[in-house]
């Protein structure tokens, strides 16, 4: 009977600490200031300060609780301003390595400053900090603050001969700590990697995996591959889902794959889809006004277009603009004469996550059979491609 109980109130112990760690939690009080109100944001990506709202919480009393079945472990952003307040959104937030279990947090926060937040005994969160504080040491923070707000005072006089002569100056400690930090990034990356860990994956997809496009199955089966060498908190982590899910995207516009469906307006309004150029090889350039790295590869598209243009060989420019003269405009001012699409503005998105496209100009090659030969062509590359399919 006695040995019965004990397994009763183990099982119950058992079933509990599960319900506990199945449901991502914080709760927390405000030991400083005063807050009514938290904001608590999914890091989308890091380097580039892309963070999206998932919920408000409140505060009574200097105390809060929130609860959220759907969140999983990973880095988040709390601030006390919403997203349509940006950029006091930013300045007045911090970042938090929150697990989808109980996260038990303090607050505190002192007018122009941002707030600081730490999470009780959290190891994750622990090596963030110590990451983080590494980071800026190593790419020299302190000292490209200054430089910046040396220049944002010279802005706000207006003298751009000062603003000229601080970038000037500047230029050579941004490419330094630039550098630093690209080896050190490169050899936190490895070494954390061999590990397995949850900051190994953390580290691996915001500084490694969201900059890069796998463009060949056989790096994408590579890349599925390394993520069984992570452990079970590491895949039971956002960042695992998240790489899973586009490197399943990535396959689906990878060289060898059927290209994705295209489909925008032309100069007169009228519908044009990629599967319109069926029977032809096809340049794709992905492309807008706004982007001058796309347009220095007009030239480098004129050459291949001219070459091969009546050799069942067509260009399909297709810009992500928001503004039709500025895309018509941008086509007269280079003479790219050749078929052009605007996407519609609610499928900008659509698309360029179809090709997995994390920066433009993307441009790809497409054989008569609507598959993709060739991705990320620039340069001489252009030319030469084509002439290696085109006989």
């Amino acid at each position: 009977m006695k040995k019965a109980l004990i397994l009763f109130l183990a099982t119950i112990a058992f079933i509990a600490c599960n319900t506990q760690t199945s449901q991502f939690t914080l709760e927390g009080t405000i030991e400083k200031g005063n807050i009514n109100r938290l904001y608590l944001f999914e890091v989308i990506n890091e380097q580039y300060y892309y963070i999206k709202l998932i919920d408000s919480i409140s505060v009574t009393n200097n105390k809060f609780s929130y609860v959220n079945d759907s969140l999983q472990t990973q880095l988040y952003f709390l601030s006390i301003h919403a997203n349509n307040q940006l950029p006091k959104t930013f300045e007045d937030g911090t970042y938090l390595f929150l697990r989808k279990t109980k996260n038990s947090i303090s607050v505190s926060h002192e007018p122009g400053t941002p707030i600081q937040a730490s999470v009780k005994n959290s190891s994750i969160e622990d090596q963030f900090t110590a990451f983080t504080k590494e980071f800026n040491e190593v790419g020299n923070q302190k000292v490209l603050d200054s430089l910046d707000q040396l220049f944002f005072a010279a802005r706000d006089c207006n003298d751009t001969i000062e603003m000229q002569r601080i970038k000037e100056y500047s230029a050579p400690y941004y490419d330094d700590a630039m550098q630093r930090t690209d080896e050190w990034l490169k050899k936190q990356i490895e070494d954390n990697k061999a590990k397995g860990s949850l900051f190994g994956l953390y580290l691996y997809y915001t500084y490694h995996f969201q900059n890069i496009n796998l463009t060949t199955l056989d790096e994408i089966n590579a890349a599925r591959t390394s993520l069984n060498n992570y452990d079970d908190e590491a895949k039971q982590s956002a960042y695992f889902s998240k790489i899973k899910n586009q490197l399943t995207q990535m396959e689906q516009s990878a060289i060898g794959h059927e290209a994705p469906e295209i489909t925008g307006l032309d100069a007169k309004d009228n519908e044009m889809k990629l599967s319109d150029f069926r029977g032809k090889y096809v340049i794709v350039d992905f492309w807008s006004s706004s982007c001058s790295w796309c347009r220095l590869e007009t030239p480098n598209l004129a050459k291949t277009y001219n070459q091969f243009k009546d050799k069942n060989f067509t260009i399909l420019g297709v810009s992500s603009d928001f503004k039709k003269d500025d895309w018509l405009k941008a086509i007269e001012e280079d003479g790219s004469h050749w078929d052009h699409i605007m996407l519609r503005k609610e499928d900008i998105n659509k698309i360029m996550n179809h090709y997995s496209i994390i920066g433009i100009p993307e441009i790809l090659l497409i054989d008569p059979q609507g598959v993709i030969l060739a991705k990320g062509l620039r340069g001489e590359s252009i030319y030469n491609t084509v002439a290696e399919h085109i006989k």
